[in-house]
C-alpha cells in the first residue's frame, strides 16, 4: 500500500491542517478516506471548474460555500490530487534499480496496534518488532506481485535500526531513474540481524511474521504455523544412527517454500476467495505438501570406513616376551661383533704368513700353527680353526702346504 492509499496518513493530514472531526466523518461517509479516493471526489482538478468543486464537495461536507473550513477542504483536495498524480508517474516510470517503496509511518502504526490488539499477550516490541526497510521491502514485493526471498540476516529489528549511527550523507549513491537522468537516491543502512543461536533465529522469523502481515502479504497466523513447523522438526528427537536437523536445512527449506511460492504466484498477488491474504492459501497449501516435509529430516551419521587389516606375514615364533627389547638386543649385538672382528682383522701375523688373513668373515680365527705346520692337534683347536689362511680360499689345508710361494 501506497501513502496515497492509507487512511491513516489522509486523517493525520487533515488533522494537521485543521479540518474538525465532525468534517472527517461527514467525509467518511461520502467515502473519501484516502488521498487516493478523495482526489477524484469530483470531475475536476485543482485550478479547473471552481463551481463543480463547491457543488460537489465544499457544501456536502460543510454545508455553505462560505464556510471558514472551504479553503482548508481545498487545501487538502490540493495535495490529494498532487500525491496521486505523483504516485502514478512512480508507478509509470519504476524501474529494479530503485530503492523499496515506504509504507507511511502512521500506516505502520496503525497496523501494528491492530495485529497487537489479535495476538495478545504476546508483544511486538524489542526484538519482536521488525524494522521499517524490512517492512518496505515486503511491501515492495506486494506492490510488483512477485515473490523475492529475503535472507533470515535481513531481517533486523526496529531496535537495531534505530542504534544505527551512520550518517545520512554517506548512505546516499548516484542512479539513473527511469528516463536516463542522474540523481542521488537513498541506499538503506547495511544491518544484519543476529542469528548466534536458536532462539535469535526463531526471533529473526517471528519478526518477517509481523512484516508480512503488516505488508498485507501473508497473516501472522499462517506464519506462525510455518515457524511452529519447522521448529518441531528442528527440535525432534532423531533415532538412533540419524544426526538432529541443522539450521542449515531449516534455511534451505525456507528458500523452497518461496521457490514454490513464486512458481503458484506467478498471475500476481490475489486474495483469496474469503477474504484471506495473496500468501495464505499458497502457504499450507506448500506445508501440507511433499515438497517442503522431507527436507527437515534428520539424516543419516557420516561413518568413516575402516581400512582392511593386512594379512600376517610368516613369521618364525619368538620366543622372547618381548619383541622390542629382542630387536634392541640384537643391535647392540650386531655391533658389538663388527667391532669384534675388525680388531680381530688387525692381528699381527707370522712372518711366512704375511698376506693372510687371521679370521674369516664370521671372525671365528684360523689356527697359525696349523697353516705353518707345526700344529699337534688333527683338528681345530683352542688357537683356531684348521683351515687355509689365505684369503680367499678356506679349504682344509696348510698354507705352507696347499699354497708354494708364488703360488
Amino acid at each position: 500500500m501506497s501513502l496515497v492509499d492509507s487512511t491513516a496518513v489522509f486523517e493525520g493530514r487533515a488533522r494537521t491542517i485543521g479540518l474538525s472531526d465532525a468534517v472527517m466523518t461527514a467525509m467518511a461517509l461520502m467515502g473519501w478516506t484516502t488521498h487516493a479516493t478523495f482526489a477524484f471526489a469530483v470531475a475536476t482538478q485543482p485550478g479547473g471548474d471552481e463551481q463543480v468543486f463547491i457543488d460537489g464537495v465544499v457544501i456536502p461536507i460543510l454545508g455553505a460555500a462560505e464556510h471558514i473550513d472551504a479553503p482548508k477542504l481545498r487545501r487538502l483536495f490540493f495535495e490529494a490530487h498532487t500525491l496521486t498524480s505523483a504516485d502514478l508517474r512512480r508507478k509509470v516510470d519504476a524501474n529494479e534499480q530503485e530503492a523499496p517503496r515506504k509504507l507511511p509511518a502512521p500506516e505502520i502504526a496503525q497496523r501494528l496496534e491492530l495485529l497487537q490488539q489479535r495476538i495478545n499477550p504476546l508483544k511486538i516490541a524489542n526484538v519482536l518488532e521488525p524494522s521499517h526497510q524490512l517492512i518496505n521491502a515486503i511491501v515492495q514485493c506486494v506492490e510488483d506481485g512477485r515473490i523475492r526471498y529475503i535472507e533470515w540476516s535481513k531481517c533486523t529489528s526496529r531496535t537495531q535500526e534505530v542504534n544505527n549511527v551512520k550518517e545520512d550523507g554517506d548512505l546516499r549513491m548516484w542512479k539513473s531513474d527511469g528516463s536516463g537522468n542522474i540523481k542521488a537516491v537513498h541506499r538503506e543502512p547495511a544491518i544484519a540481524a543476529n542469528l548466534t543461536t536458536e532462539l535469535d533465529v526463531h526471533n529473526a522469523l517471528r519478526r518477517r511474521g509481523v512484516a508480512y502481515e503488516i505488508a498485507q502479504a501473508m497473516s501472522f497466523e499462517v506464519h506462525e504455523r510455518l515457524l511452529n513447523f519447522f521448529f518441531y522438526e528442528l527440535k525432534k528427537e532423531p533415532m538412533e544412527g540419524f544426526s538432529a536437523v541443522s539450521l542449515q536445512q531449516l534455511a534451505a527449506a525456507d528458500r523452497e517454500l518461496h521457490i514454490r511460492l513464486a512458481e503458484m504466484t506467478r498471475s500476481g498477488f490475489q486474495p483469496g476467495p474469503a477474504g484471506e491474504l495473496p500468501l495464505d492459501i499458497p502457504t499450507g497449501t506448500i506445508i501440507e505438501g511433499p515438497e517442503l516435509r522431507w527436507m527437515p529430516m534428520p539424516l543419516p551419521k557420516k561413518t568413516v570406513a575402516k581400512a582392511a587389516p593386512e594379512a600376517p606375514r610368516a613369521s618364525k615364533p619368538s620366543t622372547d616376551p618381548d619383541p622390542k627389547r629382542t630387536r634392541g638386543d640384537n643391535q647392540k649385538k650386531s655391533k658389538q661383533d663388527l667391532l669384534k672382528l675388525k680388531k680381530l682383522r688387525r692381528t699381527p701375523m707370522p712372518k711366512k704368513l704375511v698376506g693372510c688373513t687371521p679370521c674369516d668373515d664370521e671372525g671365528r680365527p684360523y689356527c697359525f700353527a696349523y697353516n705353518l705346520g707345526t700344529c699337534a692337534s688333527a683338528t681345530d683347536c683352542e688357537k683356531g680353526l684348521h683351515l687355509c689362511c689365505k684369503k680367499g680360499c678356506g679349504k682344509k689345508h696348510p698354507f705352507v702346504s696347499g699354497h708354494k710361494q708364488g703360488s
